[in-house]
C-alpha cells in the first residue's frame, strides 16, 4: 500500500509533463502578446517525442519525490520540478525566462527549505543564490555580455541556488555542467553546432535543479 501514492504521483506527473509543452506555449504566447508581438508556430515543441520526454521526466520526478519525502514537502518539490520543466521548454522555444515563473519557483523553493531544514536554511539558500548569480555574471562578462548568457539565465541560476541550498546545490551545478558539456560535445561532433553557436541555458539549469531535488531527498 505504501507504493500507491508514489505510483499515483508518477501517473499524474506523466500526464502533467505530457501537457507541459501546451502550457509552455500558452505562456510564450501570453508574453509575446504583452510585448505586442506575434509568435510563429513551431510544431517541433508540440511533437510526440517532446511530450514523451517531458512526461517521462515529470513522472520520474514526482514518483521519486512522493516515495522519498513527506506529503507537503513532496508537493512543493514537485511544483518546483514542474516549474523547472516549464522554464526549460520556454527558453528552448523563445529564449525567454519568465519572471512570473521564477518568482513562483523561489516561493515554492523557500517554503520547501523551511519545511525540510527550518528557517535557518534560508541563510544557506540566500548565500547560494548570490554565489551562483555572481558566477554567471562573471561568465557573462568573460563571454561578451548578458546578451550571450542572458539576464534570465543569471536569475534562474540564482533561483536554483535558493531552492536547493547547500549541499544539494553542488549536485545541481554538477548535473547542469555535465548535461551542457555533453550536449555541446555531441553537437560539435555531429556538426549540429558551431563553436560560436548560442544555446539556451535554461534547459540545463532546469536539469540541474531536478538533479539537486533528487539529491536533497537521497538521505
Amino acid at each position: 500500500m505504501e507504493m500507491v501514492v508514489p505510483i499515483l504521483a508518477a501517473a499524474l506527473g506523466a500526464a502533467a509533463g505530457a501537457f507541459s509543452p501546451d502550457v509552455s506555449e500558452a505562456v510564450c504566447r501570453y508574453k509575446y502578446r504583452r510585448r505586442e508581438k506575434s509568435l510563429s508556430p513551431d510544431p517541433r515543441f508540440l511533437a510526440p517525442g517532446v511530450r514523451l520526454l517531458c512526461g517521462a521526466l515529470c513522472a520520474a520526478g514526482w514518483g521519486y519525490l512522493f516515495l522519498r519525502a513527506p506529503a507537503l514537502p513532496a508537493v512543493l518539490a514537485g511544483l518546483a520540478w514542474y516549474l523547472a520543466l516549464l522554464l526549460g521548454v520556454i527558453d528552448a522555444r523563445v529564449r525567454l525566462v519568465p519572471n512570473e515563473l521564477l518568482l513562483a519557483l523561489v516561493l515554492a523553493g523557500g517554503a520547501l527549505r523551511v519545511l525540510t531544514d527550518g528557517w535557518k536554511s534560508l541563510g544557506s539558500s540566500a548565500f547560494c543564490l548570490l554565489a551562483l548569480m555572481v558566477v554567471f555574471l562573471l561568465a557573462a562578462k568573460l563571454v561578451g555580455g548578458l546578451w550571450c548568457v542572458g539576464a534570465g539565465d543569471v536569475k534562474l541560476a540564482g533561483a536554483l541556488g535558493f531552492v536547493l541550498g547547500y549541499p544539494a546545490v553542488l549536485a545541481g551545478v554538477l548535473a547542469m555542467a555535465l548535461s551542457m558539456g555533453l550536449f555541446c560535445a555531441l553537437g560539435l561532433a555531429l556538426k549540429k553546432l558551431s563553436k560560436t553557436a548560442m544555446i539556451p541555458m535554461a534547459p540545463f539549469l532546469s536539469l540541474g535543479l531536478m538533479a539537486g531535488l533528487v539529491a536533497m531527498f537521497l538521505s
